[in-house]
């Protein structure tokens, strides 16, 4: 199989905790796959908003920002972002991958 991504960075969005993430949020990962050949994880606890820059070995100048969705109380890793960023990188195209906080984790402001 040929090698598609030449590499991943993870780019944060803040320094450091964004202001009025709770203490105690950290993320969880579920995975909620009924067969163990079809990843299909649910990431919730987003205490450190970010991009994850998928790279292709040849990228083409084009790029898109992948926001995956989960109905605002988790985020969907694999159907909704990593199997999209898998499918564009032999196309050349830069995925970035984003994480975002979730509305009902506890956030002051929830800005």
């Amino acid at each position: 199989m040929a090698k598609t991504v030449q590499h991943e960075a993870v780019l944060p969005l803040w320094d450091e905790r964004p202001p009025g993430t709770p203490a105690d949020l950290t993320p969880d990962i579920e995975e909620r796959s009924a067969t163990p050949f079809r990843a299909n994880r649910a990431m919730t606890g987003i205490a450190m908003p970010g991009l994850t820059a998928w790279v292709p070995e040849r990228p083409n100048g084009t790029s898109i920002v992948i926001a995956p969705g989960g109905s605002y109380r988790r985020i969907v890793l694999d159907k909704e972002g990593l199997e999209i960023a898998k499918a564009l990188a032999p196309l050349g195209v830069t995925c970035f991958l984003l994480s975002y906080r979730l509305p009902d984790e506890g956030h002051a402001g929830r800005g």
